[in-house]
């Protein structure tokens, strides 16, 4: 038998990683460097910080344990720090790694074979910089959507209108599309031959499965093109497998090059410069407006927004938060009652001087005054469907307030609630009878009275009760509790399935029959219209029930009803009258709480009875 391996997660947001963690830690990003210090000082790496936040409880002791679980498991452990993290985090983990052998057991560095091109933000940031100084006067693009998904700052649209010559290669013409000279439509993965390599440099095959239905071109067609050098991407993949790696049949059989990963590549870890923590990273975990935190996810269903014209995708709904298509804030409950934010409200969130107005979602597990905002939303060129025009959006464009220095993780920001309603759609609520979310003056999220769901409530309850009358939820609940516990007590009308009418057992029954009917005040089976329903999973098995109509057993299993006898109830054997056959069906089993003189009789007449009835065919 294996060992269970253990999970610890610090993040900001709830992700799915933090929901399947065993030890989850919310913590703004912005401490995640204070926090790696602490957690380097504590195995023997640099000094501690002196940040408040590591002084308060629950994260002292969070901290305590995964010390000591890492150093117990010498050799068999690894952290990883997120892609959001800043360098100096992914470099005191690295040492941390080292420290707790990782690298060569549970962690292997690879070479980056292109180390010295700059970042992708670096990139747009030159790019759109010289386009508005007038350096670039021919511009091809190969996919992607800048005009809205660059940094707010770059102002990329603008930029790009004072380029002479841009061509713009996309599968639909999106805001990129509409603003340039000309808009090629591209060619889908799946219809186009390609080579990638994966996480560990393996050189793999894309073969495509259909043809191009619009005519689209491949990345390396068009580049082909410009080249002079047309050839297909069929022709373009081949050639150069065929030049550097051969045996090209071979290759697309396996679908990838073998032997084309990259070593893993040797590490040392010197000495780390000093690091410098701002006033917020030395603090603790509250704050005041002005000071939030702000970090950017993306949209579970329509990603950085090139899924939005997608209806299936939009009608998927968040893996945590479960909303379909709109994109929100991410505000917990903590911070929403400290800012007066309500859930389900229009609120105002300003980031670097930037303003964007969408609704507050209030989602446990947020980290104390940290605010996510979703991406993906806004698209004025998506399609019918995603957005298209100023007319028709879906969501908000919150890339607005996404610049380049706050691209992942943005301080000094605030949020301003009081805005209008806005119902999100979360299946999660649909049809809930109870009432809404909302943040009341405690810490916690409490339903809301006022909400739509608490009048849905107070409109479909009442019609529940047979008489039509209209009453109070709270009244309904007690009169329908009530009912319930009149079908299993002693002496109490007892009311049918499909019928109002209800009905006392007789009085005048034969001691074998007050037996069976003792017994069945606690083991009741009722059957009406040829439905069972029982209070006792042995009922359902091992009884056998009196039927006014056919008077022949009903069993619940259909193995019982085919080998089922036909039986006269102990009472109506002895009696032959009407009066003594109970119209509710009772089971037969054996009458413990009778007297010993009661069970012999009533096994008599049951044999009794058994002989005189003919098997069922």
């Amino acid at each position: 038998m294996g060992v269970i391996n253990r999970l610890w997660s610090i993040e900001s947001t709830f992700t799915n990683t933090g929901a399947m963690a065993d030890h989850r830690l919310p913590l703004r990003s912005e401490l995640g460097l204070p926090f790696a210090m602490a957690l380097d000082a504590a195995l023997g790496g640099g000094a501690a910080p002196t940040s408040e936040f590591l002084k308060e409880a629950k994260i002292a002791e969070y901290l305590r344990v995964l010390v000591s679980e890492l150093k117990g498991n010498h050799g068999k452990a690894v952290v990883v720090a997120g892609r959001r993290q800043s360098p100096a985090v992914h470099a005191l983990v690295a040492r941390i790694n080292q420290s707790i052998g990782a690298v060569g057991n549970t962690l292997d560095y690879l070479a980056d074979p292109d180390g010295d091109r700059p970042s992708h933000l670096a990139s747009i940031s030159q790019l759109a910089a010289d386009m508005a100084a007038g350096k670039v006067q021919s511009l091809v693009m190969l996919g992607g959507n800048p005009v809205y998904d660059a940094p707010a700052d770059c102002d990329f649209a603008a930029a790009l209108g004072k380029v002479a010559t841009s061509v713009h290669l996309a599968e639909y013409q999106n805001e990129t599309s509409l603003k340039s000279s000309w808009h090629v439509p591209r060619a889908h993965f799946l219809e186009a031959w390609g080579d990638v390599r994966t996480w560990d440099g393996t050189v793999s095959i894309g073969q495509p499965i259909i043809a191009p239905l619009y005519g689209g071109l491949a990345v390396s067609e068009l580049l082909s093109m410009l080249l002079g050098d047309e050839q297909t991407s069929e022709q373009l993949v081949r050639g150069t497998h065929e030049s550097l790696v051969g045996n090209w049949r071979q290759n697309v059989h396996d679908g990838f090059v073998a032997n084309t990963q990259l070593a893993p590549a040797q590490v040392a870890i010197g000495a780390l410069p000093q690091t410098q923590l701002s006033p917020t990273q030395q603090g603790g975990t509250l704050l005041k407006n002005g000071d939030l935190e702000v970090t950017f996810h993306y949209s579970s269903f329509s990603y950085d927004g090139r899924f939005a014209n997608n209806a299936w995708l939009q009608e998927t709904p968040d893996f945590l938060t479960k909303v379909t298509w709109d994109n929100y804030a991410l505000v917990g409950p903590h911070t929403a009652t400290a800012l007066g934010l309500e859930n389900d409200t229009m609120i105002t969130v300003t980031v670097d001087g930037r303003k964007i107005e969408l609704p507050c979602y209030t989602m446990p597990g947020q980290a104390k005054f940290s605010i996510a905002l979703v991406l993906g939303g806004g698209r004025t060129a998506a399609g019918r469907v995603g957005g298209n025009g100023d007319k028709h959006r879906v969501g908000w464009d919150t890339y607005k307030v996404r610049t380049k220095a706050t691209f992942d993780l943005a301080t000094k920001a605030s949020a301003q609630g009081g805005g209008a309603k806005y119902e999100l759609a979360s299946i999660q609520e649909h049809w809930d009878i109870r009432a809404g979310l909302g943040v009341a003056n405690s810490g916690y999220i409490f339903r809301d009275d006022g909400d739509v769901n608490a009048k849905g409530l107070n409109d479909r309850l009442p019609k529940m009760r047979p008489d039509g009358s209209d009453e109070h939820p709270d009244s309904l609940i007690k009169v329908i509790t009530q009912d319930i516990l009149n079908t299993t007590r002693s002496g109490r009308p007892r009311r049918t399935r499909g019928s109002s009418t209800t009905s006392r057992t007789p009085a005048t029954t034969t001691a074998p029959a007050r037996a069976a009917t003792r017994c069945s005040r606690r083991r009741t089976t009722t059957a009406t219209a040829g439905r069972w329903r029982s209070t006792s999973p042995r009922a359902r098995v091992a009884t056998r029930a009196w039927s006014p109509a056919s008077r022949r057993t009903t069993c619940p299993s259909s193995a019982a009803r085919r080998s089922a006898t036909t039986a006269r109830c102990p009472g109506s054997a002895s009696t032959g009258t009407s009066a003594a056959r109970p119209r509710i069906r009772r089971s037969c089993t054996s009458p413990s709480a009778a007297s010993t003189a009661s069970r012999r009789r009533a096994r008599r007449s049951a044999r009794s009875a058994r002989r005189r009835t003919p098997t069922r065919a």
